[in-house]
């Protein structure tokens, strides 16, 4: 996609009679390359949604101390009366396009419950379609007379909705998928129990760090990838001592343990017990 086309510095800003001082509609591309502080603990009276459309920074919510980084195909909102800042990185080249709404109109938008303070960044696909919907609305507010302001409403309104619908799709897809890979995980975790394994390659072929993998699969189960797997071998271990007069050390070595000590210490660690007497109990 060729969006050079759409980076060129322009914005409009029209309010009528009726509207009190600094309440207005307006909308714009704006390049900030030499920029660094956009706005430090700054309070807007309007609402505000911007999409990063190049470059790097942080949106700080001032207001419950949280920092949010940001990136191209994100967006962030400015909520009326809510103190914030935005830090943008100046090697980053950073363009944006926005739309402002008059508290008036943002009320209408509450009552959706599709804007929420607690989440003011999101993700949306950047792509011409989008770029254009942002141009024709601001090209609109250059020609609109004042009593044409609010026919324009519809197409505001619907550009921002579908901005922040999208992020909520883009959002589930993205659950979706993590619980996918978390059930292929599971089943990694629980194969070839007598072998080593790597979760870092796992992770690699799947598109995650470790990290971010490990992060999300506590979340899911509540129990780490390590724990999940020492977990699996323990049931394994079980079954064996009960369903098998196997002696402990081939019970170690088929599990993947190079001692039967070794075995034995995590098998009384995870149970409360030795495998021997776990055994007796069993039968």
């Amino acid at each position: 996609m060729n969006i050079g086309e759409f980076l060129n510095e322009c914005s409009f800003a029209r309010s009528t009679k009726k509207m009190k001082n600094f309440e207005y509609y307006s909308a714009g591309f704006i390049d900030k390359n030499d920029i660094s502080i956009d706005f430090k603990n700054a309070i807007w009276i309007n609402y505000v949604l911007v999409v990063v459309i190049n470059g790097e920074g942080e949106y700080i919510d001032e207001e419950n101390n949280k920092r949010y980084k940001l990136k191209s195909g994100m967006f962030f909102q400015r909520f009326p009366n809510h103190r914030h800042s935005n830090i943008i990185n100046p090697n980053s080249d950073w363009k944006e396009c926005f739309i402002e709404i008059p508290p008036t109109a943002y009320e209408l938008l509450k009552q959706l419950n599709c804007c929420n303070k607690n989440n003011p960044v999101g993700i949306v696909n950047i792509n011409k379609a989008l770029l254009e919907r942002f141009e024709s609305i601001t090209h609109a507010l250059s020609n609109v007379t004042d009593a044409q302001i609010y026919s324009l409403f519809p197409n505001i309104f619907s550009l921002i909705t579908d901005c922040l619908m999208q992020n909520k799709f883009l959002n589930d897809k993205d659950e979706e998928y993590s619980n996918q890979i978390i059930e292929k995980g599971c089943l990694f975790l629980g194969s070839s129990l007598d072998k080593k394994i790597s979760i870092d390659d796992f992770c690699r072929r799947n598109g995650y760090s470790y990290e971010h993998f490990r992060k999300k699969f506590k979340n899911y189960l509540g129990i780490s990838p390590h724990q999940y797997r020492i977990k699996r071998k323990m049931e394994a271990a079980c079954s064996m001592l009960k369903n098998s007069n196997s002696p402990i050390y081939v019970i170690a070595e088929q599990l993947g343990y190079s001692s039967q000590y070794e075995f034995s210490s995590q098998f009384k660690k995870h149970y409360k017990t030795p495998p021997l007497k776990y055994r007796k109990q069993s039968s």
